[in-house]
């Protein structure tokens, strides 16, 4: 069963240049219980995508375009608005902003019918509606089949006033503010991540016990935690019964109440966690410059684990680590994962991290998820050159010796991405067609595919040998 569902996701960043397109129609799904890798070089929007999940973007990140629904639940949603303000900038303009307005539509109509949608979606959904009818209108007038500087002008002049200045900042804010709200009850209750780096992850000035016991307190009333009014006592955690009268108390059999957690039991958790993660409990009051850059990853890991969640998201989990303690926080997230059950996103540039611990695997470049399917698959058969490249790039321990190829070239710059296919620059295998129009994402097997013009030469082994 599908728990997390990305599809189409855009993030954008606003700087005083212009726009940087980080993530740039990314889709991919997570079952219960499962592992998928998101790997690619550093800046290819790995991080900003599980931001978006998380909700935890700056102040200038936008989610533009595209959808996450977490559990069938929607978790974020793009602007309709800004998605066509940013499509009229580029070019095949029209194109771009008829497939948004088409997909949009069909969105829109899909929660708009469902009965468990949440109030504040609503809203964000009632925000779009009158945005969409407009622009469905001017596309819908004679002559609106070929660009035009007047058809531009109109599409421009419904939008702009919506994305640009103080309005369009208000606009903004007053969404954020919709979709927070709603992704408080689900962030570390149900979403957690480790972050990128520990050190500055944690606050320096505050002991690492009291930072884990936050997490907790802030979903106190979340807990299954009772008490019996009738014995004038907490139940610890896990020691109601259950009855035909419903939740009762092991000693008098009275009905319990809820509770909530409290600061005792918060610590007490702590002090269990850390026994989980292999750091010694007389630690937990200490501050992060005390403790090693391995006891800050476990710690990290500690506190992501604290809520139970159902998906963690690691982000660089062995950054600045030696080799052997990389593989010691490798160890304890795979059993820690199969022990609780959780599903995992693991963010690294580096494939062997994910080779170890993942099912499945997501290859970014340039904003755009290039190659994802299942691990095996990928390793057996690659369907992208991008892909080639970053294993021909990698040692093998196991296969014959050979001279190590490193990718041409660096990545692109986001605000002004090549023409055509984002990668032609560094491609060995690059035609007029790479440059001139972007490539299709290809099915090149079941559960695996590819976003290039020559996906199924790729993947059949045509075009192999990486120059």
């Amino acid at each position: 069963m599908v728990m997390l569902d990305v599809r189409n996701l855009k993030v954008y960043f606003q700087i005083l240049k212009g726009t940087v397109k980080a993530v740039d129609g990314v889709s991919f799904t997570l079952d219960h219980g499962q592992t998928m890798g998101l790997v690619g070089e550093s800046g290819c929007g790995k991080t900003t995508t599980a931001f978006a999940v998380t909700q935890l973007l700056p102040g200038n990140g936008r989610i533009v375009g595209g959808e996450i629904e977490f559990e069938d639940k929607l978790v974020a949603h793009g602007d309709i608005a800004l998605e066509v303000h940013e499509a009229l900038k580029g070019e095949n303009w029209l194109a771009n902003v008829r497939a948004a307005v088409d997909r949009v539509g069909k969105e829109l109509e899909k929660h708009k019918a469902d009965p468990e949608m949440t109030g504040e979606f609503h809203a964000l959904i009632d925000m779009d509606l009158p945005v969409l009818e407009q622009l469905k209108a001017i596309l819908g007038q004679p002559g609106s089949e070929i660009e035009s500087d007047d058809l531009k002008k109109k599409l421009g002049k419904v939008v702009n006033r919506l994305v640009k200045g103080g309005a369009g900042i208000r606009r903004h804010k007053r969404r954020q503010r919709m979709a927070d709200k709603e992704l408080r009850a689900i962030r570390w209750w149900k979403v957690s991540m480790i972050f990128q780096s520990a050190m500055n992850a944690f606050n320096p000035v505050y002991r690492i016990g009291d930072q884990i016991c936050e997490a907790l307190l802030v979903h106190k009333d979340r807990f299954q935690l009772f008490r019996c009014g009738k014995c004038r006592v907490n139940l610890p955690e896990g020691t109601e019964k259950k009855s035909p009268k419903g939740t009762v108390c092991p000693t008098c059999g009275s009905k319990v109440t809820h509770r909530d957690m409290t600061k005792k039991e918060a610590r007490e958790k702590t002090l269990k966690l850390f026994d989980m993660v292999g750091i010694d409990r007389s630690r937990i009051d200490g501050y992060p410059h005390e403790f090693s850059g391995g006891m800050r990853q476990r710690s990290m890991i500690a506190m992501a684990l604290a809520c139970g969640p159902k998906l963690l998201i690691a982000d660089e989990p062995t950054t600045a680590l030696d080799v052997i303690m990389q593989d010691r926080i490798l160890a304890e997230i795979r059993d820690l994962q199969r022990t609780l059950g959780i599903a995992m996103i693991v963010i690294t540039h580096d494939i062997s991290v994910v080779a170890e611990v993942a099912e499945k695997i997501g290859i970014m470049y340039a904003g755009k998820l290039f190659e994802y399917g299942s691990i095996a698959d990928i390793f057996e058969k690659p369907g992208n050159p991008y892909t080639l490249g970053l294993m021909g790039a990698f040692p093998s321990i196991k296969g014959a010796r050979k001279k190590l190829k490193s990718i041409p070239g660096s990545p692109p710059d986001l605000m002004k991405p090549p023409t055509g296919c984002s990668f032609n620059p560094r491609c060995p295998f690059t035609k007029d067609i790479c440059k001139q129009a972007e490539p299709p994402t290809v099915k090149v097997a079941p559960d695996h595919w590819s976003y290039c013009h020559f996906a199924n030469e790729v993947y059949a082994g045509k075009l192999r040998e990486v120059a």
